[in-house]
């Protein structure tokens, strides 16, 4: 049985969805940051251990992301899983997970983002009071971008009426979106993070993104729906 999902090869750039609580879901993403050493970010639970030894095939997990500061739950299993692996969150999230997740030792996602070699980067993105976490990965087909929860993919909305109400106002979904739900609760400076993600669209767009929730956006001209939605809910 495999478990992970190969996005690409050359970089060990990988991906898995799990179960977190009943009807809901996260996506795990796996990349090589440096030499043959592998990042997790939002590492899974609840999962069989042949899982993360499924990894070994790949390099070896150093490190460990919890991209904001809902995406702890699995910090615990991973490390007991690679008892050598440090653990990061970003800047805004770290005093959420060190609390939740607690005698952990987790540290700056600067410190990681020092670390990381080309052609992999680790992005800090800006304005969320609970922080939130990025991966852009160049390969052959063109950039991967991993945006934790920034955007959403989802083919359908909550099965719970009150959060499928606040996901269809927020505009969260079904399909490509922003998070409008995050974007409503915890983001602080809209400004800031709006031209920080025109900025990565400036750059060359995604031939694939990979949210923390939802379907893997394989979509032609990625780059146009993002601007356009970017503009819109910006």
């Amino acid at each position: 049985m495999t478990y992970w999902e190969v996005l690409d090869a050359a970089t060990h750039s990988l991906t898995l969805e799990y179960s977190f609580r009943p009807d809901s879901t996260a996506r795990a993403f796996v990349t090589r940051f440096s030499g043959d050493e592998l990042v997790i970010f939002s590492p899974p639970i609840g999962m069989d251990p042949a899982a993360f030894r499924e990894l070994e095939e790949h390099g070896r997990v150093t490190a460990l992301v919890a991209p904001n500061g809902f995406h702890y739950l699995g910090l615990r299993p991973a490390l007991a899983a690679f008892p050598e692996a440090t653990l990061y969150a970003p800047e805004a999230a770290l005093r959420r997970v060190e609390k939740k997740q607690p005698d952990l030792g987790v540290r700056p996602l600067g410190e990681l983002q020092e670390k990381t070699e080309s052609p992999v980067r680790i992005l800090d993105v800006p304005g969320f009071s609970i922080g939130d976490t990025w991966a852009i990965v160049e390969t052959s087909a063109g950039p991967l971008w991993y945006v934790s929860d920034s955007c959403f993919n989802l083919s359908k909305l909550p099965e719970s009426l009150a959060a499928r109400l606040l996901f269809k106002w927020t505009k969260s979904g079904p399909g490509l979106s922003l998070n409008g739900v995050g974007n409503l609760f915890f983001l602080k400076d809209r400004r800031r993070f709006k031209h920080w993600f025109e900025d990565r669209l400036a750059e060359p767009t995604p031939s694939l993104l990979v949210p923390a929730h939802g379907e893997i956006a394989r979509e032609h001209a990625l780059g146009t729906s993002l601007k356009t939605l970017v503009a819109a809910r910006l």
